[in-house]
């Protein structure tokens, strides 16, 4: 399991952004530094909203 994360983490942060994705650090109910939400526009990264309004701007965008 602790090898799990050091081995995940370092690929997250490559391979998300070459997917399109940003980091999003500051929605709501964000766990720990250690956890990174991942936004497909960075226009939704958003002090203070949900997850659930990013799922729905995803959705409206559609």
């Amino acid at each position: 399991m602790f090898f799990c994360i050091f081995a995940i983490t370092p690929f997250q942060y490559y391979a998300m952004p070459k997917l399109g994705y940003t980091r999003c650090n500051i929605l709501e109910d964000h766990p720990t530094i250690y956890f990174t939400d991942w936004v497909k526009n960075p226009a939704w990264c958003v002090r203070g909203k949900s997850r659930e309004w990013v799922k729905e701007q995803a959705s409206l965008a559609q």
